[in-house]
């Protein structure tokens, strides 16, 4: 038996993915920046950019492995004492 053919265009289908694609990786910003902003208001004293951004670099990477990408893969090499890492 066929398949009838989709009344939607095969470019809006593209379309959709792509903006699917967008939302997930959306969802991921959203929930790195939530835990990020969580660990510091922990902190409860001043933190700097640069270690706001290393916090959320590794939940990121944690959460998120991107084993296909070198960045990835140099931050691999030390990821057990960067997730140990106690933000007092």
């Amino acid at each position: 038996m066929a398949m009838p053919d989709s009344p939607i265009p095969l470019p809006m289908i593209a379309g959709i993915s792509q903006s699917l694609e967008k939302l997930a990786i959306s969802n991921q910003s959203v929930a790195t920046a939530t835990l990020t902003a969580a660990i510091v208001s922990a902190r409860g004293k001043p933190t700097s950019i640069k270690e706001v951004l290393e916090i959320a670099h590794d939940i990121n990477f944690a959460m998120y492995p991107a084993r296909n990408y070198g960045n990835y893969k140099e931050w691999e090499k030390t990821k057990d004492q960067r997730l140990a890492k106690i933000y007092d």
